[in-house]
């Protein structure tokens, strides 16, 4: 277990009610993922764990210990203004570029 050796990135875009999911990787099990989840609804983003699209789209194809389902969750809920930006900043430990 650990970190993986591969590079993804995640942009996520609000387009009114609805997210906008681009992912793109070296990995093809997390491209594969990605073919899973184009767009979400707003209200998907805050559904319980067990039934929210993002990780029920990962069953049975990314490893227990992939980061990145968890990282789309939170690129998705900085989109949907239910994470502050500059508050996500000041941790050290994570990087996310936001452009704009």
């Amino acid at each position: 277990m650990g970190k993986c050796s591969h590079r993804t990135r995640i942009e996520v875009e609000r387009k009114k009610e609805r997210l906008e999911i681009k992912i793109n990787s070296t990995c093809n099990n997390v491209n594969s993922y990605a073919s899973r989840i184009k767009d979400l609804g707003l209200v998907d983003v805050m559904k319980p764990i067990l039934e929210n699209p993002i990780y029920v789209a990962a069953n049975r194809l990314l490893d227990v210990t992939c980061v990145i389902p968890s990282v789309l969750a939170t690129a998705c809920w900085v989109e949907a203004g239910l994470i502050s930006k500059r508050l996500l900043s000041q941790n050290p430990n994570t990087k996310i570029e936001f452009e704009g």
